[in-house]
């Protein structure tokens, strides 16, 4: 009998989902940018491009991280941290398998593979939901594809908010980045200026 009770609480505990993470190294989600006023370089704050409805402003080097951005709202919710990227000091392969095993153990399984199929860059995300709030978790290490950051990088967002602020920004400048359908667009006269040479 008591056998069956601990299967019992193994197989329960697989079934519940693990708990929405919205912190890492003290960095929290849905708190007011000002809070990390130590963490940030003010001085390289700028609006996301295509993304105006959010900010961005890097932060400092600190314990077990090189670098990293953290995103905020400056429309719905100005100041209201909506994404944290951080990426690792250490960028080993082993480090980033070690630290997968610590992810998987405290997240539970990543709901979705995106790396490539050669593994040159491993991507995995974790989707939750808790209430209105839905984050995604990234988690990334890149061998060697110089479009992107080498080493081992995580992000996390919380979608609703960014879809809060994207909702603001989209009322309050609806003609922002509109398209003129009604130009007329003609072929180019050859193709000497559209190849590099």
């Amino acid at each position: 009998m008591k056998n069956l009770a601990i299967l019992f609480v193994l197989f329960y505990s697989g079934l519940c989902s693990a708990q929405m993470p919205t912190q890492i190294a003290g960095i929290k989600l849905n708190v007011d940018i000002n809070e990390y006023g130590d963490y940030i370089k003010p001085q390289t704050t700028l609006p996301i491009r295509f993304m105006e409805y959010l900010d961005e402003v890097e932060l400092k080097s600190f314990e077990g991280f090189k670098s990293g951005y953290l995103a905020y709202g400056n429309c719905a919710h100005p100041g209201k941290l909506v994404r944290i990227k951080l990426k690792y000091k250490d960028s080993s392969k082993k480090f980033f398998e070690k630290l997968f095993k610590e992810y998987k153990s405290q997240l539970g399984k990543p709901d979705e593979w995106l790396g490539d199929s050669f593994h040159i860059v491993t991507a995995w995300k974790w989707s939750f939901s808790e209430g209105d709030n839905q984050v995604d978790l990234f988690l990334q290490h890149n061998l060697s594809d110089t479009d992107q950051k080498i080493g081992t990088a995580m992000k996390l967002t919380m979608n609703n908010l960014i879809e809060a602020e994207h909702k603001c920004f989209s009322e309050k400048y609806p003609d922002f980045r509109k398209v003129d359908n009604n130009i007329e667009q003609s072929e180019p006269d050859g193709w000497e200026g559209l190849v590099p040479r």
